[in-house]
């Protein structure tokens, strides 16, 4: 059977050409009936666009980019790498299931981008002062975002609210019985754990528990310290977004304490299928798989022009709770 043509589709739908490409690639104005009645007929017919041809018209190729600056930087790659490696891979299955690409770029300039003129953009900034954020908007691209704050000036931007990981686990503590819940954190000057510490004074504030947190180094050298430190203080649940467990484990040991039984711990290192689970520890359930899914396919919808802009992906947290912080030992 002779591939589907273009022309075959407009003479079923009783359009013309152009109309029907517009209907397809999301272009122009086109009433809604007449859009759908153009998709049904496609869909009818089995046909599939040129990629190549809709290339040549558009100025760019069915390709997502997802800019990761940190690749640059290994001690700032090291804390994420398991999540940006899912983040990659579940992207890549996410836009092929839409006919798209996935190429990783680590950094973004206009010349990288013009040599390769992508669709759409998924920056993941490490922190605020990166100018992939900047560049990015100059391209006049969809763009959707992790961790940094929303940009007004970005028709498409989409962000995660990962603010809702605190009071999801610091209401768990306190339902536990925890009387002095506390955050770990790392890495100052990193956006995203910067709004993390952000979201957990306003929890303290709102709830009338005294803030309690503390920030070790970028290299985790001063990790048995910062633990140290919370424990000092009075902590007896604490929330860590920095991915070392064994070693917070460790120093809460060493001063002759119970992970479980006398100080609960939740981590947002998501490993349900390794380690993690096995040594009972709970976990938030924040994951490259599940912000993956939501932005590709808002990215792709962005970019035919199927929902209007801007768009926001507010993301639901899941814990899972387990011995860590349910009043069992962990170890």
């Amino acid at each position: 059977m002779a591939r589907a043509k273009l022309a075959d589709v407009a003479r079923l739908a009783g359009v013309g050409i152009g109309t029907a490409s517009d209907a397809l690639s999301g272009k122009n104005r086109i009433p809604e009936d007449t859009r759908e009645r153009v998709r049904q007929a496609a869909q009818s017919l089995g046909y599939v666009p040129n990629p190549v041809a809709r290339a040549l018209t558009s100025g760019r190729l069915p390709v997502i980019g997802i800019v990761i600056t940190a690749l640059r930087h290994p001690k700032e790659f090291e804390p994420y790498r398991t999540y940006w490696g899912e983040l990659i891979g579940a992207a890549s299955l996410a836009a092929t299931d839409r006919g798209y690409a996935v190429t990783v770029l680590p950094g973004l300039s206009e010349v990288m981008t013009s040599a390769l003129p992508v669709a759409g953009l998924i920056v993941i900034t490490t922190f605020e002062d990166d100018d992939d954020i900047e560049h990015a908007l100059r391209l006049g691209l969809p763009v959707v975002g992790d961790g940094f704050v929303e940009d007004p000036r970005a028709a498409g931007w989409v962000d995660l609210d990962y603010g809702a990981v605190v009071p999801l686990v610091m209401g768990h503590f306190v339902a536990q019985g925890a009387t002095r819940p506390a955050l770990l954190w790392g890495t100052s000057g990193d956006a995203f754990l910067a709004r993390i510490d952000q979201a957990q004074e306003r929890w303290c504030l709102e709830s009338g528990h005294g803030v309690l947190s503390a920030c070790t180094d970028p290299a985790n050298d001063g990790l048995a310290d910062a633990v140290e430190r919370l424990l000092d203080e009075g902590a007896d649940a604490i929330l860590t977004v920095v991915e070392s467990v064994p070693e917070i484990v460790a120093a809460i040991e060493a001063r002759g304490l119970r992970v479980g039984s006398d100080v609960r711990l939740v981590t947002l290192d998501e490993d349900v299928a390794g380690r993690l689970a096995n040594d009972d520890v709970s976990t938030v359930g924040l994951t490259g798989r599940h912000y993956a899914d939501e932005v590709v396919g808002t990215l792709i919808d962005l970019i035919e022009r199927r929902v209007t802009p801007p768009v926001t992906i507010v993301s639901n947290p899941t814990l899972h709770a387990r011995g860590s912080s349910t009043g069992r030992t962990a170890r």
